[in-house]
């Protein structure tokens, strides 16, 4: 069963505090922290939302990827040319 009420703090072995608080309002303050903790991307302009760090570097490899094949594309089309 899990506790509800109000909760106390300890001070060494037998001195004991009200905290003023409930577990119903710590329950609250922990999920407006993680809420907090949460970046906030807002909307472009066009209404999607901007890349993370992490979006970005994948997005930037995978044109880097597209980039080299077209490269070696190019060669072989101009060598077929050639010969």
């Amino acid at each position: 069963m899990e506790y509800k009420g109000k909760l106390y703090g300890k001070l060494g072995n037998d001195l004991y505090f009200d905290t003023s608080h409930t577990t119903d309002e710590w329950d609250k303050m922990e999920a407006k922290i993680k809420e907090l903790e949460q970046p906030k991307r807002k909307p472009l302009p066009d209404g999607t939302l901007p890349m993370t760090s992490e979006e970005l570097e994948g997005f930037r490899q995978f044109i880097k990827d597209d980039i080299d094949t077209l490269k070696v594309i190019s060669i072989l089309n101009l060598r077929s040319l050639i010969f």
